[in-house]
């Protein structure tokens, strides 16, 4: 168990490197506990994906862990997400009515071309923080 929620993310993605900087940028200063983030790929990441038996390669989606230690993927962990973002953005959660199957389809059709369409870094890299923020970074 986790004192923080933490989000994985694709180490090596521009568009999952941006997502943390939105994260970030408009995380609301009302949500404590405040989220943390380690890259798929980290050592941390890696830890995560073996107590949870998921494949060490697994690139498929973000991934959250609440304190709890439920894991949100997919849609379910962007609409998970969305909680702890700021107003307007946290009304993206009013969108998880809808069925998973078709926002996981979305989200899998993003997931899928997001290489293509944002780019990849040749190294997993950390985005860019402010130096306060460096601690929310576990790996």
């Amino acid at each position: 168990m986790h004192h923080n929620p933490i989000v994985l993310f694709d180490g090596v993605c521009n568009l999952c490197h941006k997502s943390v900087q939105f994260c970030l940028k408009y995380e609301s200063t009302s949500k404590i506990p405040l989220l943390h983030f380690a890259s798929l790929q980290s050592k941390t990441g890696q830890k995560i994906l073996s107590e949870n038996n998921m494949p060490a390669n697994y690139l498929n989606s973000v991934l959250v862990i609440d304190v709890d230690g439920t894991i949100y993927e997919k849609s379910s962990g962007v609409f998970y997400l969305s909680k702890y973002l700021r107003f307007p953005f946290s009304l993206l959660r009013a969108f998880s009515f809808l069925p998973v199957s078709f926002t996981d389809w979305v989200y899998s059709l993003i997931a899928r071309h997001r290489y293509k369409v944002f780019g990849r870094a040749d190294q997993c890299m950390l985005p860019p923080v402010e130096k306060d923020m460096t601690d929310r970074f576990l790996d």
